[in-house]
């Protein structure tokens, strides 16, 4: 919390889990632990996947890890005819393509750089910026389990 308050710039909305007994396959097969924690989470927290404002996914740059995050985008936000990607997409942060693996600081991690982006966003929000909505924050691992936490900004105290 930035000096001199008491109000926090984020919560947590919601929290999904679901196993995941295909990891490392998502070029072969279709995934389903981390859409359905996505779902959980999303209905844990009463919104929609097209109220998300900013997504941060823990998946590395290899190609088994993006079919992965390609068959989440598919499931919360399926393609209209002639839609192109970046139409129907939020935001992505992607943290271990910047940092690599982290190992288990990475969800603290991705927590911390949305917990940043919104309080970025709140200082735009000055300059008559929309404000900011709801994130998902995906972990994702080499263990057989996924998770994502939806993130909302605290709009009590006019903070985000």
């Amino acid at each position: 919390m930035p000096e001199g308050t008491d109000t926090p710039l984020s919560v947590i909305a919601g929290v999904g889990r679901e196993p995941e007994p295909l990891v490392g396959q998502g070029d072969r097969k279709t995934m389903h632990g981390l859409p359905r924690a996505a779902e959980h989470a999303l209905t844990a927290a009463g919104i929609s996947a097209n109220d998300v404002w900013a997504v941060s996914v823990n998946l590395l740059g290899d190609p088994v890890n993006r079919y992965e995050w390609q068959q989440l985008q598919r499931r919360l936000w399926p393609p209209e005819y002639g839609q192109r990607l970046a139409e129907r997409l939020p935001p992505l942060q992607r943290p271990a393509g910047t940092f690599g693996d982290t190992g288990a600081a990475a969800l603290p991690l991705q927590l911390a750089l949305m917990h940043a982006r919104y309080a970025h966003h709140a200082q735009l929000s000055r300059y008559g910026f929309s404000a900011a909505g709801p994130s998902l924050i995906c972990e994702a691992d080499d263990i057989p389990m996924r998770g994502v936490i939806c993130l909302r900004p605290n709009n009590n105290g006019h903070r985000a």
